[in-house]
């Protein structure tokens, strides 16, 4: 065999060039991300951290506009959910026509608003606190997500109020209305948020349900207003 027989034979090549891998790569790192877009905002866990951030940014709102604002907002938890309310004042006019004379009113007051605000745990209710009752925030008309709002079945929800655990019930404990179901002449709700920038003392925590351990993201509301979320992995710093 001559040198040149031997230079004129092909040469076969193995493995892959570098545009190979890099188109490859690319393709790797496109379905990835489109994994990730499509599965991570879904996932339990960062949803169930949406939720804890979400009830933090709408009880800091609410608490913030009743200062603001000078009024008064209550604020409720049930199994699935929770609700806002509002203590609402008659009109002025409506006043003027009422068959209570003002001396009747007088004399029923400091009980009326007493039991009104602090039969579920809310507190004492404000020296200044005009005659009304609580009726529920509509979600839209400037509030911005208060109202009601009722959260995905698997995460749980747990509440103490003033160092004292809250058994959260199908639905909210002492709704308006279900006091009228059953011939209440007042409600209150779990917590209050007042004009005076108090906020009654409280603990939240929400967890996966179906999961066990389950990370656990935690609420807590100071007497003066201060609203913390503590989320897992962060120590409690009471």
């Amino acid at each position: 065999m001559t040198p040149s027989s031997q230079t004129s034979q092909p040469h076969t090549a193995s493995g892959f060039t570098i545009i190979e891998l890099l188109v490859v790569i690319t393709i790797i790192a496109l379905m990835a991300g489109a994994v990730a877009v499509v599965v991570t905002p879904n996932s339990p866990n960062k949803q169930l951290e949406r939720e804890a951030r979400r009830l933090r940014a709408v009880i800091s709102m609410v608490a913030d506009e009743a200062i603001f604002q000078g009024e008064e907002y209550g604020f409720s938890l049930y199994q699935d959910g929770y609700q806002f309310y509002k203590w609402d004042q008659p009109d002025p006019m409506d006043a003027l026509v009422a068959d209570a004379s003002q001396s009747d009113m007088d004399e029923t007051s400091d009980t009326g608003y007493e039991e009104a605000l602090g039969e579920s745990g809310g507190g004492s209710p404000p020296a200044d606190l005009q005659p009304g009752q609580w009726v529920l925030v509509e979600g839209g008309s400037g509030h911005k997500g208060a109202g009601s709002y009722e959260l995905p079945e698997w995460i749980g929800l747990e509440l103490s109020v003033e160092g004292e655990d809250v058994i959260l019930g199908s639905t909210p404990s002492g709704a308006p209305a279900q006091a009228a179901e059953e011939g209440k002449s007042s409600f209150a709700p779990a917590l209050l948020l007042l004009s005076s920038g108090e906020v009654t003392p409280f603990t939240i925590t929400l967890t996966l349900a179906d999961k066990d351990p389950s990370p656990s993201y935690t609420l807590k509301g100071s007497l003066m207003g201060e609203i913390k979320l503590r989320v897992p992995g962060e120590p409690d710093d009471g």
